[in-house]
């Protein structure tokens, strides 16, 4: 199946003479790593996941570093209400 274009857009009189606007149909055979591409489909969750990973090892390291002054900081709060 070929794949099909929108109408150009015209301004100013000239239309216009980029890249198509918006694909109708399929990409284009060749075109790898397109918007629906299956290798790409789960990319964005997984680097989600490796971000939130990495910030709970960072706090677990700085509890692990800091835990005791905040102790002392937050019984000191405690008292002082």
């Amino acid at each position: 199946m070929a794949a099909r274009f929108r109408a150009p857009v015209v301004r100013a009189g000239r239309p216009y003479g980029g890249r198509p606007l918006a694909w109708i149909g399929r990409a284009p055979v060749g075109a790898q790593g397109g918007p629906g591409s299956r290798a790409q489909s789960g990319q964005g969750l997984v680097e989600y996941g490796v971000i939130i990973m990495i910030m709970a090892v960072a706090c677990v390291i700085s509890l692990v570093f800091f835990g005791d002054q905040l102790s002392s900081l937050f019984s000191l709060i405690a008292s002082a209400v």
